[in-house]
C-alpha cells in the first residue's frame, strides 16, 4: 500500500488530464494522427515580371499568411519553376502547387495625386487619378498535373500601393482556398 496513490491522489490526476484536453480513457498508440491532413497548398518563389522595387519574398510570405489564416495549409517551395516545384511538392506532399506572377505594381505620382485630391475637393471624377495599382497572375496545379486547375488574375487600385499589394494578395488568396477546396 505504500508504493501506490492515494483515492484523492487518483482523482486530483483525473481533473488534471480532463482539464488539460487528455481522455484518460483513450491513449495514442502512435499509429493514429490527432487531426485529418487537410489541403495543403505549396508556393513558389514569386516573378517579378513588373520589375517593381519590392521583395517577392515578402509577398509571398504575406500571400502563404492569407492562405494559412483562411484554414489551408500553405508552406513555402523553393523552386523557381513548375517542373522543380513539382518534385518539390511530392516531397513535402503538397496537393497544390501555385505560381504566382507580378505583372503590375504602379504607384500613383505626387502630381496625379494631388490632381485626384483637387479634383475630389472641386466636385470634378479624375477617373481614379492619383490611385496605385497592382496586378498578380496566378496558376494552381495540383500536384503532378501539367494543366493548372485555376488560372486568374487578382487586380486592386488603391490610395497606396500597400493597400493595393494587400488587397491583391487577399484576392488571390480567397480564389486560392476556393479552388483548393472544391476538390
Amino acid at each position: 500500500m505504500f508504493g501506490m496513490p492515494s483515492m484523492d491522489e487518483m482523482m486530483k490526476a483525473a481533473r488534471q488530464q480532463q482539464s488539460s484536453g487528455e481522455n484518460p480513457n483513450t491513449s495514442m498508440t502512435g499509429n493514429e494522427s490527432r487531426t485529418p491532413r487537410g489541403v495543403k497548398i505549396g508556393v513558389v518563389q514569386f516573378n517579378n515580371k513588373a520589375n517593381a522595387t519590392v521583395s517577392p519574398d515578402e509577398l509571398r510570405d504575406r500571400l502563404i499568411g492569407e492562405i494559412s489564416g483562411a484554414g489551408v495549409e500553405a508552406i513555402p517551395l523553393n523552386a523557381s519553376s513548375l517542373s522543380e516545384a513539382q518534385t518539390e511538392a511530392k516531397v513535402k506532399q503538397c496537393d497544390f502547387i501555385l505560381l504566382t506572377d507580378i505583372s503590375t505594381l504602379k504607384t500613383a505620382s505626387a502630381g496625379k495625386k494631388l490632381g485626384g485630391l483637387l479634383g475630389r475637393a472641386t466636385g470634378v471624377d479624375t477617373g481614379g487619378a492619383g490611385k496605385s495599382e497592382a496586378k498578380l497572375d496566378f496558376k494552381l496545379y495540383p500536384t503532378g498535373a501539367s494543366s493548372p486547375k485555376l488560372q486568374t488574375s487578382a487586380n486592386a487600385k488603391e490610395d497606396s500601393q500597400e493597400a493595393s499589394i494587400n488587397s491583391v494578395l487577399s484576392n488571390e488568396a480567397q480564389a486560392v482556398v476556393a479552388a483548393a477546396r472544391r476538390n
